[in-house]
């Protein structure tokens, strides 16, 4: 199910109400094309007449508070210079239990580099923000042997290390990622004919229960880090053609536990 927020503010009003109304889409349907979408505001005001994929947000559906906080983040996220603004869609969850907190982030990738051969210059990575955090997951499709694969940012994994088979250039790579509440998360990075690499790496602070991660090429690829969308391939030509299609963002919740 989806919620369509209805800004319904009128003219020297102090307080604004919202309305919401439900609409269902077949499973696995594109709420796009869902019937009865219509240009509506967000809390702020701000009239919206497209659909955005930003955030991946699941609250439960007698969550009234949950449901308002969710609208207002992804009004911000409309506003930031990270996607085309959009109408504010919810998926609401009947079976959610509102006390439940998200406890995994399940993140998957193509990422590769086109070009005729390794240079040396340019690494391609994948880059993820949580909790006020950031880290680059780094490699060097073409470089023979072991592909230099880094996570930057992390006190044990910044320095290159040999995934096991060389990544080969011109073609995508599958990462896998993830992030977990108790501060133990994996990262897998796999080639089309079967060779991985797979890596634990432990980051206490590296979770928020409330937020997904944002997900975006490396700084050294993007400064402005624009996240990326899922389902769509985004390039970037630096020494070579990057490029990173987004292809799953999802989440698993549960109660909270102690660390």
């Amino acid at each position: 199910k989806i919620i369509n927020s209805d800004d319904n503010t009128s003219k020297g009003q102090e307080k604004s109400t919202t309305k919401r109304q439900e609409s269902s889409t077949a499973k696995g349907s594109n709420p796009a094309n869902a019937q009865g979408a219509s240009k509506a505001k967000t809390p702020g005001g701000v009239v919206k007449d497209k659909f955005v994929k930003l955030k991946c947000v699941r609250v439960a559906k007698n969550d009234a508070d949950g449901i308002d906080r969710a609208l207002m983040a992804a009004s911000l996220q409309c506003r930031a210079p990270c996607g085309s603004p959009g109408l504010l869609w919810v998926a609401l969850d009947e079976k959610c239990d509102p006390k439940e907190v998200n406890t995994k982030y399940i993140i998957e990738a193509d990422v590769g580099c086109w070009r005729e051969e390794y240079s040396g210059r340019q690494s391609t990575s994948l880059s993820l923000t949580s909790n006020g955090k950031s880290l680059e997951f780094t490699f060097h499709p073409g470089l023979d042997p072991g592909g230099g694969f880094r996570i930057e940012h992390h006190p044990k994994f910044a320095t290159n290390m040999h995934m096991g088979f060389t990544p080969r250039l011109n073609e995508f790579h599958k990462f896998h990622i993830e992030l977990n509440y108790e501060g133990k998360h994996i990262v897998t990075v796999g080639e089309n004919k079967g060779s991985t690499l797979k890596q634990e790496f432990e980051h206490d602070e590296f979770f928020n229960v409330e937020e997904p991660p944002t997900i975006c090429f490396g700084r050294s690829l993007d400064e402005d880090a624009i996240p990326l969308e899922i389902g769509k391939t985004r390039a970037i030509d630096k020494d070579g053609k990057h490029k990173i299609k987004l292809t799953l963002l999802k989440s698993e919740r549960g109660k909270k536990k102690k660390r």
